[in-house]
């Protein structure tokens, strides 16, 4: 019999600069407005190809063709952008990469914006409110699309709506003052509710960041504790073991997975493991400590204190095994 002392890796203990949350929300942010990007710049396209083919008939075509061209150019860098974003390294995100999302946004906004002072010229009334009526959508439906990134769409509403609501004003007719104002002021209520709407988000997102840094530090602190240690589902098998459980027993890591925790002891021990276990599950004590007799994964004989203790959660229990090699171990 020869006495041994079960090591492990020390706990890791990460330092993480003051910027380190801001640049996970940024992360998050971009993520969420680049996997809209394929229904927005769908919709862009749908919408100018629509305009393209009813003003064919009678609008200047190479100025038509240009703006076309121009909207469907932006779409297609937006595009490039978002492959670019999910292809990149995992990693913090830049600020220079959300400031260039604000920027393709705005030129888009501008596009439509400045494009439909050239549609409204010389269309029929009924034309021209259908530009207004597109426009107005785009701006609704980029509260989903871009507000997360909130100055992008502070800047898409007022590029968009401003140019048609000043060429409306401009005419000496009550149709189009109504319509410059009810362009205003709706934007005005999109804002206020892209605001909202990027709040409430971005409030999630924090949570969500937390959540995801707390399940990171646990997942560090579990697998490099300096003792044995599994967590255990309700049926009793085993989750996940740390690497210093794999090195008490032997065993190849996945070993444990899908078997009971007392696996490895001999029956005596092994039965008064699941009892206490089950009466754990039970709620009928909220801890255990036992002195087991079991074996390692190529038989030599172990004595293991094994303790363990419950963890709740809102759906299916599950509790951490804490298992210390602090006696003999026979070595062959």
């Amino acid at each position: 019999m020869t006495p041994v002392t079960a090591t492990a890796a020390p706990v890791g203990l990460e330092l993480q600069p003051a910027g380190a949350s801001q640049d996970a929300l940024r992360d998050l942010r971009l993520r969420y407005v680049y996997q809209q990007a394929l229904t927005g710049v769908a919709v862009n396209a749908a919408l100018s190809t629509t305009i393209l083919a009813l003003w064919w008939s009678f609008a200047a075509r190479p100025a038509l063709l240009a703006w076309y061209g121009l909207v469907m150019g932006l779409g297609i860098v937006r595009l490039a952008m978002r492959v670019r974003f999910f292809a990149r390294d995992e990693g913090a995100v830049s600020d220079r990469a959300e400031r260039a999302f604000i920027a393709v946004v705005a030129a888009t906004a501008l596009a439509w914006g400045l494009g439909a002072m050239f549609l409204l010229q010389g269309a029929p009334f009924e034309y021209q409110f259908l530009v207004v009526l597109v426009l107005a959508g785009l701006c609704a439906g980029g509260i989903v699309h871009l507000s997360p990134v909130f100055a992008s769409y502070r800047l898409y509403v007022p590029l968009m709506l401003l140019p048609i609501s000043f060429w409306c004003a401009l005419h000496d007719v009550a149709v189009y003052r109504a319509l410059a104002l009810m362009s205003v002021v709706f934007g005005v209520a999109l804002i206020t509710a892209g605001r909202h709407y990027s709040r409430h988000f971005n409030r999630s997102a924090e949570l969500a960041s937390a959540l995801q840094q707390t399940e990171a530090r646990f997942a560090s602190a579990f697998h490099n504790a300096p003792i044995g240690m599994l967590l255990v589902g309700d049926d009793g098998l085993v989750v996940h073991a740390n690497r210093v459980t794999e090195n008490i027993y032997g065993a190849q890591p996945g070993y444990w997975a899908g078997r009971t925790f007392w696996f490895l002891a001999d029956a005596v021990d092994g039965a008064r493991l699941a009892e206490r276990y089950e009466a754990l599950r039970a709620g009928r004590i909220d801890d255990f400590c036992l002195e087991t007799r079991q074996s390692s994964r190529v038989g030599a004989p172990l004595w293991v204190m094994v303790s363990g203790s419950r963890i709740p959660r809102a759906e299916g229990g599950v509790h951490a095994i804490d298992q210390h090699l602090y006696a003999l171990l026979d070595l062959v």
